[in-house]
């Protein structure tokens, strides 16, 4: 095998996880098959391909896959900071891609004649990467965070009957099952083998146990009293705003009676509802309870500290709120290591004070039968915190901000992970962004609100 069909065959690799990212509803199933041109390519020339190859697969990806963040990186920041910063943000995801490859090829070397050792080799060090991915490949931005799209199995949300295994083998489960299926079939090519075609057959048995089990979860008695209400436009004025949402809750409960709580986004507002009390005194005509998401402004000893909350309304009064645990780098605070350089504060927060966190309670009372967790979007995404209280039964309320992405396929990610987390879980979502409402089931199954 040539150098140049070895760098075609990565770079097909790449592109096609790349792709599955980007139209995850068509094109979802070449997460079966991306990583059969690479391993094919390694146990062909197997000293070849090492840590080069392997950043030039993450700059494929990475570069392709990460366009919605360079986007949303060089449109809200400010600077010319935020043109280095896009590339480098690239360039860092991709040398552990790098990295990847080269521990790979170092472990192969210990038995560089066997075969299956290349493969075993290569089988550990790809679930490293992806476990890396997930789970700490953010680390220098404050904490122990890894990235949420990181996962190939994340397009397998667009078909959630594919995912029923998740809650039975883990995550971890089913990925290996991905990889050692797609090795499977590049080890039954090149050794003429039907044992090991059989057990890429068996590799695909946990994805298609939706089959066989039904997904007809009845956990939707609260569900038609729930009905989700989108946020005002930016562009109007405060009393505007409140305006718009008292005519949608009228327009909602004129549609479906049966509402008694009304969900909506992250942000909703930008001003903080606690300051502007009145807003909620506007809506104490309707006989239902507001969830809301707005800032939270307070002021002590300690100066003026901003919070990014989410309100309890009832009868005009806020009864109870959440503020969000785990902060978005950059554009809710800046990172310890980051804070020497003024051009970082200038890319998002600008002269505003980083926003802050606070023990307040993670249940929010929706009714008197429905109690919620709440997850404010990087609780969800980039915080491993939303894996606390795993065991409990209450359903997550997970409202997130979309609109800081404008690239249509990054939202629609979000939307995933949303319904992978409840399968995975096996909680149901409550899930309210900028531009819609669902219940998810711990099934996966979908009920607009």
């Amino acid at each position: 095998m040539k150098s140049g069909a070895i760098l075609i065959s990565i770079s097909l690799s790449a592109l096609a996880l790349s792709s599955a990212f980007f139209w995850s509803k068509h094109l979802f199933w070449l997460v079966f098959i991306f990583l059969v041109p690479l391993f094919y390519s390694i146990l062909k020339k197997p000293k070849i391909v090492g840590f080069t190859y392997g950043l030039w697969w993450g700059l494929l990806f990475f570069g392709t896959h990460c366009y919605g963040i360079v986007r949303l990186i060089l449109e809200k920041g400010h600077g010319p900071f935020r043109i280095f910063l896009g590339i480098f943000f690239v360039i860092y995801c991709a040398l552990h891609a790098g990295l990847w490859f080269w521990g790979a090829q170092r472990l192969a070397r210990v038995r560089a004649q066997s075969i299956n050792w290349m493969a075993l080799c290569w089988l550990i060090t790809t679930m490293a990467y992806f476990y890396w991915v997930r789970h700490g490949i953010l680390w220098p931005l404050g904490s122990y965070m890894g990235y949420c799209a990181g996962s190939p199995l994340l397009v397998l949300a667009e078909y959630s009957m594919l995912l029923q295994a998740l809650p039975i083998i883990g995550e971890y489960g089913l990925l290996f099952a991905l990889c050692v299926m797609q090795m499977s079939i590049v080890l039954a090519y090149i050794k003429k083998s039907w044992w090991h075609a059989g057990l890429a057959i068996m590799c695909l048995v946990p994805f298609f146990m939706g089959l066989w089990q039904s997904s007809l979860y009845d956990g939707t008695s609260y569900v038609s009293t729930l009905g989700y209400v989108a946020p005002p436009s930016r562009s109007d004025t405060l009393e505007d705003q409140a305006a718009y949402v008292n005519e949608a809750i009228y327009q909602k409960l004129a549609n479906k009676p049966s509402v008694t709580t009304i969900i909506m986004p992250e942000t909703s507002f930008l001003a903080p509802l606690n300051y502007h009390t009145w807003i909620g005194h506007s809506w104490a005509e309707h006989d239902v309870t507001i969830a809301v998401g707005s800032a939270r402004v307070i002021e002590n000893d300690e100066g003026v500290q901003n919070f990014t909350s989410y309100f309890i309304i009832k009868h005009g009064r806020i009864v109870q709120w959440y503020d969000k645990k785990n902060l978005c780098p950059f554009t809710e605070f800046i990172p310890s290591i980051f804070k020497k350089f003024s051009c970082c504060r200038a890319l998002f927060l600008n002269e505003c004070n980083d926003y802050c966190v606070s023990e307040q309670s993670d249940r929010l009372e929706l009714s008197p039968t429905l109690t919620a967790v709440p997850r404010l979007c990087s609780d969800i995404f980039i915080g491993n915190d939303h894996m606390r209280n795993e065991q409990e039964d209450l359903p997550l309320l997970v409202a997130i901000n979309d609109t800081w992405f404008s690239a249509v396929y990054m939202r629609r990610l979000m939307y995933l992970f949303a319904i992978f987390e409840s399968v995975r879980l096996q909680r149901d979502t409550i899930f309210a962004s900028h531009s819609t409402g669902f219940w998810i089931s711990r099934v996966g199954r979908l009920i607009t609100l």
